[in-house]
């Protein structure tokens, strides 16, 4: 099990003191009970473009509706409350309204950064609907630390 975790897109952020702490069987039962939440959770604090500003990571012209032209989709944060300081989070970009995963997996943060963001790119076409990004701190966290919406 330790194995097929690792080698997950999620595996990069399951360390020792993860598996210290926990079974690799409660590890999987979590990303399992984690995979089905379409809830929004957390602080609401990720805005969204298709452009962020290299000089200091924000946002270029925030958006909410994308079209399907749009191959990347960035989602910004300033990196304060429960985002501050982190150096890598667990993301999950989920179309709410077909309550399907698009994409799920550990992302790298710069923690000494005013803001940060994370990205996916659009391999295929996304069905139309309402997607939701949730951010948890910790591979073995049920609970989100944020999350946007559009």
């Amino acid at each position: 099990l330790r194995k097929k975790i690792q080698e997950c897109p999620l595996g990069l952020a399951v360390n020792n003191e993860t598996y210290k702490n926990h079974q690799p069987s409660d590890i999987i039962n979590i990303m399992s009970k984690v995979a089905n939440d379409y809830t929004p959770k957390g602080e609401n604090m990720l805005l969204f473009s298709t452009e962020v500003n290299s000089d200091d990571n924000r946002q270029i012209y925030p958006q909410t509706v994308f079209g399907f032209e749009s191959k990347k989709i960035y989602a910004c944060f300033e990196n304060k409350g429960s985002l501050a300081g982190l150096d890598i989070v667990i993301i999950k970009w989920a179309n709410v309204s077909t309550q399907k995963v698009v994409y799920w997996s550990a992302f790298k943060l710069n923690p000494n950064a005013d803001y940060n963001y994370i990205f996916t790119k659009k391999e295929s076409n996304w069905d139309a609907g309402k997607y939701l990004v949730t951010i948890y701190k910790y591979i073995y966290s049920v609970a989100p630390v944020a999350y946007g919406e559009f």
